[in-house]
């Protein structure tokens, strides 16, 4: 005998509804089913979920993970956020997905001569990361973010040399300066007056030099543009271990002075060489990155500052994704004349590098991931919690800072063409 009608559509309701569920269980485990990141599909997903960050980019918080094992068993406290106006220093909040600016967002008297780029570039990534993030994954934190090329300075100018009183984020440190917690460059966001509009138009413009210059068609040189005043010690020793060699294009650029400008390149068109010279600046420097980007292998002397993403350089081996030399300079000569007689092995370290870093580790979705995992890390050694109100001085209850919406509106000032 046949069902009834009403036994059937309660068999049907139910299947559909177990389909339902299953479905959306499935959907919600997929990183558990073998999901993978996929570039380009994957590049620019600025919401990808906690288990998804940890699969597509392994290796990448490791600067992270050892600045929560130095505070173990001591949390960060709020008196360690205390800092002074007009330092090159901003206080922010994060609180319940919103962020709030407390400190820091004018800095007129900051010496660094771009303190505006810099707070702007990486409160809009923040704010990003946060917007993006699946729902309630943002806890509630409190930090300073150091707008300074060598972060130790500011804290010096409060507290003494060598002080760390005051625990920050920063855009490079020394291995031993562990009262700095490393954060993506603002210039993942935008450095206008190094002509990058975006990281994202960056990106494009290398991926059209990449084409128009693969490998075979590249320059056979080692290239390096940049201000010898800077660094004196590495950059003028690697101007004269260049000159006058068959590999080296080395050359003084600074777009102020008439005699040098006319060899000044834009960061895209590093690209058309084989050998990409990096050198640090003040402290690090933000060529690093672009270097990475090109289909080309980055020659890049022994480094002293660390930056987010220095966990997933390597030096030899099948992954090897650069060519590291001697600080000084000294086995250059002899390393470019090898490379230049193994083509083949260069090659192998030019495709590493861009896998690596086009591909995965310097794409839009990779700095998102690495943002909400300081986020996550810093909350888990916070020992405050985190307050939106304070009694001003005519008891009222009132917000702290202002929210980042009204600070983006205006904060804004014209910015050089590019």
């Amino acid at each position: 005998m046949a069902p009834s009608p009403s036994v059937l559509s309660y068999r049907t309701t139910l299947t559909i509804l177990l389909g339902c569920v299953g479905t959306w269980w499935l959907l919600s485990h997929r990183s558990s089913f073998g999901w993978q990141f996929e570039y380009p599909r994957d590049s620019a997903n600025y919401g990808l979920s906690t288990q998804q960050c940890d699969a597509a980019f392994p290796g990448f918080y490791g600067d992270i993970e050892s600045a929560v094992l130095s505070r173990e068993g001591n949390p960060i406290r709020l008196d360690e956020l205390e800092i002074e106006d007009e330092k090159c220093l901003v206080r922010a909040l994060i609180y319940e997905s919103e962020l709030f600016i407390i400190q820091g967002r004018t800095n007129k008297k900051c010496w660094m001569g771009r303190w505006h780029e810099r707070t702007s570039g990486f409160l809009h990534m923040i704010h990003q990361s946060v917007v993006t993030a699946p729902p309630g994954s943002v806890p509630n934190i409190e930090f300073v973010l150091d707008l300074d090329d060598d972060p130790q300075r500011p804290l010096n100018l409060a507290h003494g040399k060598d002080s760390n009183k005051t625990t920050v984020w920063g855009l490079t440190r020394l291995a031993h300066q562990r009262h700095i917690w490393l954060l993506p460059d603002y210039a993942y966001w935008a450095w206008p007056t190094a002509r990058v509009p975006s990281h994202g138009q960056i990106r494009r413009n290398v991926r059209q030099v990449n084409t128009a210059f693969p490998w075979e068609k590249k320059i056979n040189k080692a290239i390096w543009r940049g201000d010898a005043s800077l660094n004196q010690g590495i950059r003028n020793k690697l101007i004269a271990t260049a000159k006058d060699t068959t590999w080296g294009d080395v050359r003084v650029c600074d777009i102020y002075n008439a005699e040098t400008k006319q060899y000044c390149m834009t960061q895209d068109q590093l690209c058309r060489y084989k050998f990409p010279l990096h050198t640090e600046g003040y402290t690090y420097s933000g060529r690093l990155k672009y270097l990475q980007l090109c289909n080309s292998a980055p020659v890049v002397h022994k480094l002293k500052w660390l930056e987010h993403h220095h966990g997933v350089m390597v030096s030899n081996g099948p992954q090897q994704n650069y060519i590291e030399v001697e600080a000084d300079w000294s086995d250059l000569d002899e390393k470019m004349k090898y490379y230049m007689a193994h083509e083949h092995e260069a090659q192998r370290i030019a495709q590493n590098n861009y896998r690596t870093f086009h591909e995965r580790y310097l794409t839009q979705a990779a700095t998102a991931c690495y943002w909400r995992r300081l986020f996550s890390a810093w909350a888990s050694v916070q020992g405050f919690e985190p307050q939106l109100y304070e009694i001003n001085d005519q008891g009222e209850t009132v917000t702290r800072g202002i929210p980042f919406e009204a600070y983006a509106i205006d904060a804004e000032k014209p910015m050089p063409e590019v």
